[in-house]
Order: structure tokens, then C-alpha cells, then sequence
């Protein structure tokens, strides 16, 4: 229809539509009537591509190519169908006097001169004439008639511009709802877009939370399990320490009930009815012939317990000579069997049975404070595995505690986050069912606006339908008019005006108002019709504006994940406003972060090697060494090298040449030292043995005295120490009484001088030294040289050495002295006569090496030769030198 109307104008034809215009539009119908695969593809990306304006523009635009095509195809239709009779019959309809008017003119004030016979002498008659031919009819025109003509032209268009700004403001205000209704149905496709992301972000939220409570639900129960398996773990062991215990304290008491039968005095019972030991010849087993003291210690429970009392007893047996036990000697029969070692030949044979056999040997009056003494220690010894087993159960407890804190945080930890998760997927699941709800509301919202554009578009199309009709009628009539007044070529041009063109709108989004302006592209001529406004406003831009996302704070980082092995700490931030109408996206709603990625089992780092210290000696063979310190600290069941490991510590010799030594007098010490000596005067050491100490220490003096026409820079401080004789003084200098204690009358702890540099006095109080002949309490001798130690000089080489023969009371206490003492002092020992059990103890005890600063002497008479007290002084001291002269009065080390 477009065509043929640009290649056959039709009188329809002088409507407002320019010829360019015309043709964009035939363009764009084209492109939208004749759809390709490529142009849906094209308008499908370029749409998805577009904002939301942008598509509601779009959507705008093609809605109004379909109006005009559709007002083209009925301005076509209306064109060539409408006839004068149909174009009178429609004058007629419009009830109005000016349509009264014309049509009164047409029909009476118009008379036609020289009509032909059969006509009537209406404008509708003559016009229905088949055989008359007013265009080339000469007919006369009065005055009159030309007055009517010209006032219904006059009237046409008046009507005419009515008609058309009618039409103009129909097609504006069905412009006008139609951008707002194509920007209401985007926004609501919009909605429907936002609730279905914020659904599907609430549906991973479901997921997310029931696969946390999933596994929480998993966790908790094998927490559980787990804890309570390790919990019966515990109390099995604690159950076997605790029985440890029992038996450990079983025996202190039966100790406690044979120290006090044994105990010496004149009222004891040793003293009245007399004690001795026996041993049968069938077995290496020695007891005590007398039924109270031997059923007491039959009731010792502990192997330790029984193996020491029986090598004590064959200690003491083996002191003394034996004499043959005859069937007549009046020994007391025992009321049970003696005890026994293990696999003991004799473990069935009764005693009594062995004294009328005339098989046993007797020992008559042990010595009353030897026999005090062992049993001391044996007691002393037991209270020390009262001690082990104290912490032994102390550090299970605390570690079953500790694993109990573990396993009741994580599953604390898991039962929060178990009440958290399912606040989260109630949240989540509530979020979702509001979104849905929502996006059905705005869907349903979206028929709605689509039921109505459908409504008010075929009203729309209605309207201009039937005013576009009176246009074409009264153009019509028009046009046969001016043929009727004798015009020979009626050229009436109507205004014609462009499209409209938008200015920008006063605001993006949220409407706002927008002047429309048009041109005029034709001026009226020969009495068309006058231009219509020139100027329009309309609303416009009227989608909502973006709603950009809001979100709250970060929280707090949450606890690590794992202790150990790389976990995960996280932090939650909640969205309070969702964004909206393409609004600035929510960022992450959690963030996580790397945290404990050390390895669970870890050992510990070091740094590089130091630089070689100061050889140890001058002489002798000495030594220096390296250490690597740690750079970080083992984790878990990781592994760290000891400080004297051969990974963190390396030694080699230095200055491995003999030292110069005189004869006759021992080796000068030049260095800056303070000196503890420590002797003991315990009861295994004898009185020949005591002697020899106090000789060697008196020997020891001549090292630090005067050389030659200077002295040596050297202090010296003397402890003797034995220990308690009796149990009552033992729990007093072992702290477990609280009554006044006496340190050198109940422990036989004595400072027998402070520090001091003169020599000659000091060898004056070694001199008259007794020998103590109780128990060997090393660790208060080594408590007490430590509180020394405070006397010492700040500048000066501190130095303790202890001279002891035997096995202390307590190895427990003795090894935590030692250590406290190590701190501050580099701690030797002249070990004499021990044992090897008893020398590897000291060897733990002593500063390191062990080579350097434990001295391992067979027996007491080592103490009488100088290279003895030559190997010392060269270990305390780094500068040492052979006298030239004499340093002592002639005859005076043969004294010693």
C-alpha cells in the first residue's frame, strides 16, 4: 500500500507525513514485517546487551513502527475506499455545528448553473450522475456561489485543524503511555530478573548451609566418640599410675614403721633386744633375724623396694665376718617367709627349716646408724617414686585435660556453627520463598501491563482510526469542492511538519520532563490548513533509578579452621539492600584467608653456626665448640636436637699439649675464680676415706694461695654435708614439715667458710673437720652452694665442685639442684668409687662434657696424688702455671 500510494498520490495523500519520513519508515517496516534469522539474532544480542532504559526504549520504538504501520496501512485502506457519498455520510455523523452547517451549504446554498437535466440540484445528486463530467464542464460561477464556497472551505478547514490536532494529541498521549507502559513492563521484567538472582543466590545459600550442617551433624557425634575413647584412654593409665602409687605409698609407710623400729637410742628397741641379719647358704637372700622388723619389710609391695633392701642388708652382710649359725643358737622363728628375689632356688624353703639345718650364717649387732642410714635412703628413694609418679599423674591428667579442652572446643565450635548454619538456611530459605513470592507478584504484575498495553493499544488504534477517517472524509470534500468552484488544477498545501524531535531529558531515571520540538517541512498555501504547535513537553526517563547494593560492616575473623596444616579463617559482611534496576552489584558476602599453614609435625629450624669459643684449658686437652640456635620453635609431635646435640653443638680439642707440673706442688691457678668446694662426710664414706677428702681439699688450697711475689685472684668456700639421721629430721630438709628447721643440725648441712681468698685459714678449718656419718643429702649441699654463689664476684669464673663417694638421698631432688646450680656455675664432681649406674647419674648432673668435668676416681686414695689435684685445677681454670718457687713451708704437702 505504501508503494503504490508514493507512486499514486491519493487526495488522502496531503495528510502530515513528509516524504522522507515516509521512506525512513517504509525502511524500518520493512526491516520489522520481514524478519530473518540474522536480524532476530541481531536484535536478540543488541537487546541483551542494552540497560534497562535503553531496552525500554526499544521496546518503545517498535511499538510505535507498528502504530505507524499500522495507521499507514489504514490511511492506505481508508484512501481507496472512501467514496464522496462515504465521506458525506461521515460529515453528517459528527455531531457538531460546523459539520451542520456544511452540510446545510452542500445541499442548499450551492446551486449548480447549467447542470444537466437529470440532475439534482444537490452537490451529492450531481456527483451521483454517471454521465456527467463536472471537471470539464464550463458552468458560470455567480458571486454568491463563490462567497458559499469559499465559507465551507473556510469551515473544512477549520475542521480540518481540529481534526488533526485532535489526531496530533491522540497519537501524543498513545505515545505518551506507551513509552511509560513499555518502561513500567521493563522495569517489572527487571524485578522478575533481580528476585530470580536473589532466589538463585538464596538457593546456594540453602545448599551451602545444609552441606555445613551436614557435616556438622557428622562431626559432632565423632567428636564425641572420639573424646570418649580417649577419656577411657586416661583413666586406664591413670588407674595403673594410681595403683603404681598405692603400692609406692604402702611401702613409705611400712619404711616409716622399720625406720622407727630400728631407730638408735638408748630406749630403742635396737639397743634392748639387739638386731642381726642372716643369710641362708640355699639363697642369696639376706634378712633380718628378728619377726617385727622382718614381717614390716615383707610387706614392701614394690620390686625397687625389695631389691634395695636386700642389696643394703648384703652390703652390710658382707661388712662384718660371717659366723656358721649352729642347730642350738635361740634365733626367733619368723612368722612368714623371709622375702625372696625372683626366681629365687629357695623362694619355698622355710626359714625355720634352714635353722635346724645349722645352713644360715649370722651377722651379730650391725652398726645401729649404718643400718638408720640405709633404710634412709631406701625410704628416700621410695619417696622420690612417690614424686615421679605424683607427676607422672599431674602431667596425664593435665594432658587428658588438655585433650579434653581440644575435643570439647571443637565440638563447641562445631555445635556454634551447627546453630549458626541452620540460622543461615532459615534466613536462606526465607530469603528464598520472599524472592519467589516476589517474582510471582512481579509476573503477575507483568500481565497486568500487558493486558492493559494490549487494551489501551487497540483503543489507541481505535481512536486514530476513526479520527484519521473524518480526515480523509473532510480532505475529501474538500478536494470535490474546489473542483465544483472551476479550479482546473486545485493545489491546496496543507502544513507540514517533521517528526518530533527530543531534547534531553531534565533527568536520567526516576521521570523527569522532556521538550519535544518539530519543523515546519511545508507551509500552508492556497488555504490549506495552519501549522499545528510547533513545541510539546512530555514526561520522560520514568524507570526507577538504580538501587545500588548496600552491605553491612565486616565481621571479625572467624577461629582458623585447623590447628595445624593450612586452614581457613573467615569473615561474613550480609546484604542489607539488594541492588536493583542495574544498580552497583554486591560484592563478596565472604572473604577467607590462609591461616596456621604450618605443618602439623614440624621440626624446628636453626640458624648457621656460630663462631668457635674460647678453648676450655690451657692445657690437658681442652675444648671449644659451636652452637646453632634455634630460628623457630618445633611444632606438634615435631623434633628438636637437645642443646648439646651433635646437629646443634660441635666440639673439637684444643690445646691438647700436656700442662707443665711441678713434683711437689700443684699447678698455680691465674685466673679470676670463685670456688664452692663441697665435701662429703656421709657414712659411706669411712673414717679413712674422710681423712683423705680433707687432705686433698687442704692439697687443693695450695693452688690459689701465694707464688712467687704475687697470689692468685682466687676465692674459695667450703660445704660439708651428710644428710638427716632419723625420718623425723628427713621430712623437715625435705620441706614436708613445717616446725623450725636447722640446716646443719637436722639436715648436717654446714658452711664451713664463705668466700675467701686467705688459703692458710681455710686449710685451718678443713683441718677440723669431723667426719658426719649420716646420710648423703647432696641436693640441700647443692641448694646451699647455689645460695653461695650469691657472694661471688660478678666478674669471676664460677666454679663448684663436690667430693662424694655415694648415692644420694634423693636422685629426683639432686637432678633438679644440679640443674638450678648449672645456670649459674659450671658444676664438677671428684666421683669416688661409683658404681656405674651411680656415675652415669652424675655425669647428668655435671656441666658438659661430662670428660672435663667428671672425674671418676676408683677409690679414696686417688685423692692423695697430685696430678689428681692437677687434673682439677686445670679444668676450673683457663690460666694456669707451674710455681717456680715454693709455695708452701717444706714438708707441708707430705703432711697431707
Amino acid at each position: 500500500h505504501l508503494l503504490h500510494e508514493l507512486q499514486n498520490p491519493q487526495p488522502c495523500g496531503e495528510m502530515v507525513l513528509g516524504f522522507a519520513f515516509r521512506m525512513r519508515l517504509v525502511l524500518g517496516l520493512l526491516m520489522l514485517t520481514s524478519p530473518t534469522p540474522l536480524t532476530e539474532a541481531v536484535h536478540s544480542t543488541s537487546m541483551a546487551s542494552m540497560s534497562m532504559a535503553s531496552r525500554a526504549a526499544a521496546n518503545f520504538q517498535q511499538e510505535t513502527l507498528r502504530m505507524l504501520n499500522d495507521r499507514r496501512e489504514f490511511w492506505a485502506y481508508v484512501t481507496n475506499t472512501t467514496s464522496i457519498e462515504d465521506a458525506y455520510r461521515i460529515l453528517k455523523e459528527r455531531n457538531n455545528g460546523e459539520a451542520a452547517a456544511i452540510a446545510d451549504l452542500l445541499e442548499h446554498g450551492i446551486p449548480m448553473h447549467a447542470a444537466p437535466p437529470v440532475a439534482h440540484k444537490t452537490l451529492l445528486r450531481v456527483h451521483q450522475a454517471p454521465d456527467v463530467t463536472p471537471a470539464v464542464r464550463k458552468v458560470k460561477k455567480s458571486a454568491g456561489s463563490d462567497s458559499n464556497v469559499d465559507k465551507a472551505r473556510k469551515m473544512l478547514n477549520s475542521m480540518l485543524s481540529s481534526t488533526s490536532a485532535k489526531y496530533d494529541q491522540e497519537e501524543m498521549e498513545c505515545s505518551v503511555f506507551f513509552q511509560k507502559q513499555c518502561s513500567l513492563i521493563e522495569t517489572v521484567r527487571e524485578d522478575i530478573s533481580s528476585t530470580n538472582e536473589e532466589s538463585a543466590m538464596w538457593r546456594s545459600k540453602v545448599l551451602l548451609a545444609q552441606k555445613e550442617i551436614s557435616f556438622g551433624e557428622m562431626m559432632v557425634p565423632r567428636l564425641g566418640d572420639e573424646l570418649d575413647g580417649s577419656l577411657k584412654g586416661c583413666n586406664k593409665r591413670l588407674e595403673f599410675l594410681q595403683q603404681d602409687l598405692k603400692v609406692v605409698l604402702n611401702d613409705i609407710a611400712v619404711m616409716s614403721e622399720v625406720l622407727k623400729l630400728t631407730e638408735c637410742g638408748a630406749n630403742s628397741f635396737n639397743q634392748m633386744n639387739g638386731l642381726k641379719l642372716l643369710r641362708c647358704h640355699c639363697s642369696s637372700a639376706v634378712t633380718v633375724a628378728h619377726p617385727k622388723v622382718q614381717a614390716k619389710l615383707i610387706e614392701l609391695r614394690s620390686p625397687q623396694a625389695q631389691r634395695r633392701i636386700q642389696e643394703s642388708l648384703a652390703e652390710m652382710m658382707e661388712d662384718a665376718q660371717e659366723s656358721p649359725l649352729q642347730k642350738d643358737a635361740k634365733v626367733p622363728p619368723l612368722p612368714m617367709p623371709p622375702a625372696v628375689l625372683p626366681n629365687d632356688p629357695c623362694r619355698d624353703i622355710d626359714y625355720n627349716e634352714g635353722l635346724d639345718k645349722g645352713v644360715c650364717t649370722l651377722r651379730k649387732n650391725p652398726e645401729c646408724q649404718t643400718l638408720q642410714n640405709r633404710f634412709l635412703a631406701i625410704q628416700s628413694e621410695t619417696m622420690d617414686k612417690r614424686e615421679e609418679l605424683l607427676m607422672d599423674i599431674k602431667k596425664l591428667r593435665e594432658g587428658c585435660e588438655k585433650t579434653k579442652k581440644i575435643f570439647h572446643s571443637e565440638i563447641q565450635f562445631n555445635d556454634i556453627k551447627l546453630g549458626s548454619e541452620n540460622a543461615k538456611l532459615a534466613e536462606a530459605i526465607a530469603g528464598e520463598n520472599s524472592a519467589m513470592e516476589a517474582a510471582q507478584m512481579k509476573s503477575k504484575e507483568h500481565e497486568e501491563l500487558k493486558t492493559s498495553m494490549l487494551e489501551t493499544r487497540s483503543s489507541c488504534s481505535q481512536k486514530m482510526k476513526q479520527t484519521a477517517t473524518e480526515m480523509c472524509a473532510l480532505r475529501r470534500i474538500r478536494g470535490e469542492l474546489l473542483r465544483m468552484k472551476g479550479s482546473a488544477h486545485p493545489l491546496v498545501q496543507d502544513c507540514e511538519l517533521s517528526d518530533w524531535r527530543p531534547r534531553e531529558c531534565s533527568v536520567s531515571c526516576g521521570g523527569g520532563m522532556q521538550v519535544l520540538e518539530r519543523s515546519v517541512l511545508s507551509p500552508p498555501s492556497n488555504g490549506g490548513i495552519q501549522c499545528l504547535p510547533l513545541i510539546m513537553k512530555q514526561r520522560c526517563n520514568e524507570q526507577p533509578c538504580p538501587v545500588d547494593c548496600a552491605m553491612s560492616e565486616w565481621s571479625g575473623f572467624s577461629r582458623c579452621s585447623a590447628d595445624c596444616g593450612g586452614g581457613v579463617a573467615e569473615r561474613v559482611r550480609r546484604v542489607k539492600v539488594h541492588p536493583r534496576y542495574e544498580g552497583t552489584p554486591c560484592g563478596e558476602q565472604t572473604e577467607t584467608i590462609a591461616c596456621n599453614m604450618q605443618a602439623c609435625d614440624t621440626d624446628c629450624a636453626l640458624g648457621e653456626w656460630s663462631a668457635w669459643s674460647r678453648c676450655s684449658k690451657q692445657c690437658n686437652t681442652g675444648h671449644r665448640v659451636q652452637h646453632k640456635h634455634i630460628t623457630e620453635a618445633a611444632h606438634g609431635r615435631g623434633k628438636c636436637p637437645a642443646y648439646n646435640a651433635a646437629e646443634r653443638m660441635r666440639r673439637e680439642p684444643c690445646n691438647t699439649q700436656p700442662c707443665l707440673v711441678s713434683r711437689d706442688k700443684p699447678l698455680f691457678c691465674r685466673s679470676k675464680i670463685d670456688v664452692v668446694l663441697v665435701l662429703d662426710a656421709s657414712d659411706s664414706t669411712n673414717a679413712e676415706g674422710w681423712k683423705r677428702v680433707t687432705s686433698f681439699a687442704q692439697r687443693l688450697t695450695l693452688a690459689f694461695g701465694k707464688v712467687e711475689k704475687g697470689s692468685s685472684d682466687a676465692q674459695l668456700s667450703v660445704i660439708q654435708f651428710s644428710g638427716p639421721r632419723h625420718m623425723g629430721t628427713l621430712k623437715k630438709c625435705f620441706g614436708m614439715k613445717s616446725d623450725g628447721l636447722n640446716v646443719e643440725r637436722d639436715c648436717l648441712i654446714k658452711m664451713v667458710q664463705h668466700f675467701s681468698s686467705d688459703m692458710d685459714a681455710t686449710r685451718s678449718k678443713l683441718a677440723k673437720l669431723p667426719w658426719l656419718k649420716a646420710t648423703t643429702l647432696t641436693s640441700a649441699a647443692l641448694g646451699m652452694a647455689s645460695a653461695e654463689l650469691a657472694l661471688a664476684r660478678r666478674d669471676a669464673k664460677k666454679v663448684v665442685l663436690v667430693v662424694t663417694d655415694g648415692r644420694p638421698l634423693s636422685r629426683l631432688r639432686t637432678a633438679k639442684a644440679a640443674a638450678q646450680l648449672r645456670k649459674h656455675a659450671k658444676l664438677m664432681f671428684a666421683a669416688v668409687g661409683l658404681g656405674k649406674d651411680s656415675l652415669s647419674d652424675v655425669k647428668g648432673w655435671a656441666s658438659q662434657p661430662p670428660e672435663e668435668n667428671v672425674f671418676n676416681l676408683r677409690s679414696y686414695p686417688s685423692l692423695d696424688k697430685l696430678s689428681t689435684v692437677d687434673a682439677l685445677v686445670a679444668a676450673m681454670c683457663e690460666q694456669v702455671s707451674t710455681p717456680s718457687v715454693s709455695a708452701a713451708p717444706t714438708g707441708f704437702l707430705s703432711a697431707f
